[in-house]
């Protein structure tokens, strides 16, 4: 609702499409929203959203069609050259509300490759992308699996300015109470103290 951008960063087979399908199916009914991915994954969570699909490991060509559209939100799928480079290039230019999936071990590392894919080809500066996620503040949604297998947020953070760099500063944290009868862990999300700048 407050068309935040939101980067959800996990490691491989954690969860990370599961979530932004959940993102995609919640968002309001009047936002014109593109996908771009390489399989027909997240499109199924919105059919009214324009579905961009990679063909050959070609994602520069769709990317650039969905910011052609001019739809209220994009939303990419994986984290390369290109989609960093049109993420990062447009925190400053009034686009809010994308959404894109990294895969990384944690939210610093996913800001980390975000920043790091978008200095290909030379589009921008490593100091220049981590000033743009520094001052657009995107939420950083970490998702893992668990011991009992279930898939879960982890932890939910604000991407914010620190020095010449980005600190992802934790807002919620998963606490493990436990376990079920069943084997199945006993969690909840716990506030850090910290305040999102929203």
């Amino acid at each position: 609702a407050a068309r935040r951008n939101v980067v959800v960063v996990g490691a491989q087979g954690a969860g990370r499409t599961t979530l932004l399908a959940a993102l995609l199916a919640e968002l309001p009914a009047g936002d014109r929203v593109a996908v771009v991915e390489a399989r027909d994954e997240l499109s199924r969570a919105r059919r009214s959203a324009a579905s961009l699909r990679v063909h050959n490991g070609d994602w520069s060509a769709p990317v650039s069609l969905a910011l052609q559209l001019r739809t209220g939100r994009v939303v990419f799928g994986d984290c390369n050259a290109a989609v960093a480079q049109a993420f990062v290039g447009r925190l400053t230019t009034g686009v809010e509300g994308m959404l894109v999936g990294v895969e990384a071990p944690s939210g610093q590392a996913g800001i980390a490759r975000l920043a790091a894919e978008a200095t290909r080809d030379g589009w921008f500066d490593k100091a220049d992308a981590l000033a743009r996620l520094g001052h657009t503040r995107p939420l950083v949604v970490e998702v893992s699996r668990g011991g009992d297998g279930a898939l879960r947020v982890s932890s939910l953070g604000e991407a914010r300015p620190e020095g010449a760099g980005v600190k992802v500063e934790p807002l919620f944290t998963l606490r493990v109470d436990g376990a079920d009868a069943q084997g199945g862990l006993t969690t909840q999300l716990i506030p850090t103290g910290a305040s999102p700048s929203f």
